[in-house]
């Protein structure tokens, strides 16, 4: 962790301003340094025996509750304990929320040096990182993200990049159909890329002639051919696209 933000240092003159992170990555003494540099972080903290035993043994009064304005998230009210505590290895106290209603049998408790923020906006912003989890997950399942065709740095550097491209084109894709504006890229290769069509080049357009499929009328609907710009490397030609 602290390999990372001197890193981000070298890179962009600073360090980074704020750090979600699972407990695994690092040690109550790195989120010290981290402190100490003046790095906001929220962290999850190791679900002990004891932890759990103490979280349960709290009255209904010491609960508060709040809301998690997350689209599309099934459990958005939770309850929470918000309280300053000391751990090993951390220099001077840190927020600790134990937060319950999450969707998991056990209460999950969150480590932060943010003093500032609602308890409510600690928790939301956590919740946010499972999204970028989820981008990641796709990558590595759909795109092969984990099978890079090389180790040199150059080909490491431009399998990424085509990539993080193709992952933006799916959703570029994914924002003009009706109806499939949030889903990934492996649902929308199935039932609208990975298709039989057969293709004209006609020396004025490129004439794309589709089978008979379920999806069509959403494709057609999206009129993706009417603000496709021409082909500059095969003459200019336009794509339209044919529906049966």
């Amino acid at each position: 962790m602290l390999k990372f933000v001197e890193f981000w240092k070298r890179i962009k003159g600073c360090y980074p301003t704020y750090l979600l992170f699972d407990s695994k990555l690092t040690t109550y003494q790195n989120l010290s340094q981290l402190n100490q540099r003046d790095i906001y972080f929220i962290t999850i903290r190791k679900r002990g025996t004891n932890l759990l035993k103490q979280a349960l043994s709290k009255p209904k009064t010491a609960w508060q509750e709040c809301r998690i304005d997350t689209p599309k998230r099934r459990f958005q009210k939770v309850k929470f304990i918000d309280t300053p505590i000391t751990i090993k290895d951390y220099e001077g106290k840190i927020r600790q929320l134990i937060i319950k209603d999450l969707g998991r049998e056990s209460p999950t408790f969150m480590l932060s040096n943010d003093i500032k923020s609602s308890a409510r906006n600690i928790i939301t912003l956590y919740s946010q990182r499972a999204r970028i989890e989820n981008s990641i997950g796709e990558n590595v399942n759909f795109f092969h993200l984990d099978c890079l065709s090389s180790d040199l740095a150059l080909n490491v550097d431009f399998d990424v990049t085509t990539t993080v491209l193709a992952s933006l084109l799916y959703r570029m894709l994914a924002s003009k159909l009706s109806g499939f504006e949030s889903y990934g890229p492996k649902l929308l290769f199935r039932k609208f890329i990975l298709s039989k069509a057969t293709v004209m080049v006609t020396p004025q357009a490129i004439k794309v002639y589709f089978s008979k499929r379920s999806h069509n009328p959403i494709v057609k609907a999206a009129a993706l051919d009417k603000t496709a710009p021409p082909v500059t490397w095969l003459g200019n030609r336009r794509t339209l696209l044919i529906y049966p």
